[in-house]
């Protein structure tokens, strides 16, 4: 049996991660062909429409999400929307119109009667997102109550967002409405307000800050049970502030929920940095990854920015669903 899987080295060693079995294996050297895709085992067809339909009956959609507008009201220097990247939109004033919406609201609910039939515990869920949802706040409002009357049933509703328009009515309306709040932020002061700036540049976390303290004031069982943080970082993050910020801030502490790396796909957005930049980072995730191993082999509890970085993706290999044995 041929290998299927790739190649990839560390500071020490080289490896094959072979995708049959789900084993690492030390090799001495990495070829010039870093990945193996073996024997052809799986003869591909595409769908007709036929067959997506009746999936899409059979099964439904398990979320509806709703682009409410394509504008933001700020400018993330790493943004996919940013320019930064070749293959994707800009900001624009785009919004979604509220006859358009409606008509998306209905025909999911419909689709969500229908197969509840079969399977009687399907909960909808409709998220917002954008842009900045919050900058078309009134869209998100008629919707709410727009679902409710259409739909005999629970609804889950979530939105992510910047934070920064959010006032004292709008939470109450997301906090009455039992919105799940995935709320953007970089971290501590220094690190957020590096990309994460309104359009004047002025940086983000002193607001974002205050109206996530005013929520978990006003509302701490809300802030508990249904806000999340959802944080971004690149070759320029101080690893280990990060670290210290999101396990010893009392504000945040344990929220961060999402850490995603800027992507470097068609962007030059990694060309910034120097090769000593890119070194010091390395240096950072290694003894990051130390201090990680050390926990698990000892049995502590790992805090965020430990898990996301390193538990959540071994978690994902060791449980995904093997094919080809």
């Amino acid at each position: 049996m041929e290998k299927r899987g790739f190649y990839f080295s560390t500071m020490n060693n080289s490896y094959f991660y072979d995708d049959t079995t789900g084993n690492v294996s030390v090799v001495d050297k990495v070829p010039n062909k870093r990945v193996v895709f073996g024997k052809q085992r799986y003869e591909f067809k595409a769908a007709n429409r036929e067959e997506i339909e009746k999936f899409i009956h059979e099964n439904g959609f398990r979320q509806l999400i709703l682009i409410v507008t394509e504008n933001c009201n700020l400018r993330c220097k790493y943004c996919v929307y940013s320019g930064n990247y070749e293959n994707s939109r800009t900001h624009n004033y785009f919004k979604m119109d509220s006859s358009i919406a409606k008509e998306a609201v209905f025909k999911y609910l419909s689709s969500i009667s229908n197969i509840k039939k079969k399977k009687p515990f399907l909960i909808p869920i409709i998220g917002f997102y954008g842009g900045e949802p919050l900058l078309n706040y009134a869209l998100i409002k008629e919707i709410v109550t727009y679902s409710k009357q259409i739909y005999n049933g629970k609804i889950y509703f979530n939105m992510t967002t910047n934070a920064t328009l959010l006032d004292e009515e709008k939470i109450e309306f997301l906090v009455h409405n039992n919105f799940l709040l995935s709320i953007s932020l970089n971290g501590y002061k220094e690190e957020n307000d590096r990309m994460r700036v309104y359009d004047n540049n002025k940086g983000t976390f002193d607001d974002v800050m205050e109206k996530i303290r005013y929520i978990k004031t006003k509302y701490p069982d809300y802030y508990r049970t249904n806000c999340q943080i959802i944080g971004v970082y690149d070759v320029g993050t101080d690893l280990h502030k990060l670290q210290e910020f999101y396990s010893m801030n009392e504000v945040v502490r344990n929220k961060l929920t999402m850490l995603l790396q800027v992507s470097d796909v068609c962007t030059d957005w990694y060309d910034q940095y120097s090769d000593d930049q890119k070194n010091n980072f390395k240096k950072q995730l290694e003894e990051l990854k130390q201090i990680f191993i050390k926990k698990v082999m000892n049995g502590e509890k790992l805090d965020p920015v430990l898990r996301l970085l390193f538990a959540l993706p071994l978690y994902e290999v060791i449980n995904r669903p093997l094919k080809g044995r």
